[in-house]
């Protein structure tokens, strides 16, 4: 479960840098996070803690968006978890 968190927030800070026309070091500021530290979320290669959460949640424009494309990805990998089982 934690790839499908870790993928959809992924995705969500790219949309929200190309949205804003941030460089990965300005992104990484308004996060307080290191530049490294962020270009290792964008690239998927880490994920993050829940102060960074909060904070991309507090700057998105539409909240219930991200959650209820989580929430989805989440019911899908669960579904496909109990078929395997």
């Amino acid at each position: 479960m934690e790839t499908v968190v870790k993928e959809a927030f992924r995705e969500t800070v790219l949309k929200m840098r190309g949205e804003y026309g941030l460089t990965q070091a300005k992104m990484a500021e308004a996060l307080v996070m290191s530049e490294r530290s962020y270009e290792s979320i964008e690239s998927g290669h880490s994920s993050c803690g829940i102060l960074t959460v909060i904070l991309v949640l507090i700057k998105l424009d539409n909240q219930n968006e991200f959650l209820d494309a989580l929430r989805e990805k989440l019911e899908q990998a669960y579904a496909i978890r109990i078929i395997m089982v």
